[in-house]
């Protein structure tokens, strides 16, 4: 009987020749491969959300613009409401109706504002005001496109100071109008 030792049973089969043994891969290369393979995968949904993100943005973009216009438009109401405030105290000159010079009528922007005592225009720089807070400068503008131009109101301001508008109107001689129907 022959006789075996052990490196006979665990010979190694011998490789045919004509193939090739596939190459190893570097020590540490796995975690690369596999994060390859999920960007892979997550792509198409990144490339198809954007258009989604990008509107997004641009609604955050507009909203933080109107917050922002609210802002300036605050202050500019401040502003104005001062400047309104200082031409009720200075002495504006109230635009009166037209059907009874005593009382005094709202402003109008563009509109032409005529002394009733003398039918004419008043002239270019006068300050009016009126009965519920808002005043405006008299400003030379060809409204009704004749070619010739006439005060009109111009550079508005408002305050809601009832109690600076009612001091003025009573240092004017008006009574107090708010709540008269004929305005």
């Amino acid at each position: 009987m022959p006789q075996f030792n052990d490196d006979d049973l665990f010979e190694q089969a011998s490789q045919p020749t004509n193939t090739r043994a596939l190459p190893s891969l570097p020590a540490g290369s796995m975690p690369w491969i596999v994060g390859a393979v999920c960007l892979l995968a997550i792509i198409p949904g990144v490339i198809g959300s954007l258009p989604a993100t990008m509107a997004e943005r641009d609604r955050v973009k507009a909203d933080l613009d109107n917050v922002a216009q609210l802002k300036v438009d605050a202050i500019s109401q401040e502003s104005l409401a001062q400047i309104a405030e200082a031409r009720y105290i200075n002495g504006c000159r109230f635009v009166v109706s037209k059907l009874d010079p005593t009382q005094a009528a709202a402003l109008g922007e563009g509109i032409n504002v005529v002394d009733r005592a003398t039918n004419n225009y008043l002239p270019s720089g006068t300050i009016i005001c009126d009965f519920v807070g808002s005043t405006a400068v008299l400003e030379s503008i060809d409204l009704d496109g004749d070619g010739v131009p006439n005060p009109a109101a111009t550079g508005f301001a408002f305050t809601g100071n009832s109690a600076v508008v009612q001091q003025a109107m009573q240092a004017a001689g008006f009574e107090a109008q708010l709540n008269n129907p004929r305005n």
